[in-house]
């Protein structure tokens, strides 16, 4: 077990290995928001993307800020469109917002590319329409989480959220889902 003295003099060490390496973790080149992780496309972000699979970068930087509690927010820049082709992990006790620029959308499915149920955001951990066929799924997980599992404190905000469907519907139960909390407290979705 560490002591508060050897815990803060680690912390330090890792805060200058960080600055040595010229990382700038939480640290707009421009605005300056050290409670924020970017992510970007063009370079300038703490994450950055390449235009295909993009909620890999997108989840690394929530999964970081979710295990650094001192960043509250992740901020998606625009003007750019970010292409998913898995959804994006949110944690609890945190914010996913964006320029008004910026678009996160899905490239273009069928029902036999995206499952059924299976939302574009959903809560980290909590992945309920993998592994299953038509026989043993269990929709009311699927549809409503587990007792005890819960998403908390969620803000969503400020960028465009997109699902594209390559081909007609051609199955009553195959939709596309933006967000899916299943069970959800304090959670903000707007603009």
């Amino acid at each position: 077990m560490f002591s508060l003295k050897s815990y803060n003099v680690i912390g330090v060490l890792i805060i200058s290995i960080f600055a040595s390496c010229g990382w700038s973790i939480g640290q707009d080149k421009v605005g300056g928001k050290k409670d924020t992780i970017y992510v970007s496309w063009d370079g300038s972000g703490d994450y950055n993307c390449d235009g295909t699979g993009d909620q890999e970068e997108i989840n690394k930087a929530l999964a970081f800020a979710a295990s650094h509690k001192q960043y509250t927010t992740v901020y998606i820049k625009g003007p750019h469109t970010y292409s998913i082709n898995d959804p994006i992990a949110m944690p609890s006790n945190m914010k996913l917002t964006g320029d008004a620029t910026a678009k996160v959308e899905l490239i273009p499915v069928t029902e036999k590319t995206w499952a059924g149920n299976k939302p574009l955001i959903y809560p980290a951990g909590q992945k309920y329409w993998e592994s299953h066929d038509d026989y043993t799924y269990n929709v009311g997980t699927a549809l409503y989480g587990k007792d005890g599992e819960s998403i908390d404190n969620v803000e969503i905000t400020g960028f465009e959220l997109c699902g594209g469907i390559d081909q007609p519907v051609t199955t009553v139960r195959w939709n596309i889902i933006l967000i899916q909390f299943f069970i959800a407290n304090n959670i903000k979705i707007h603009d």
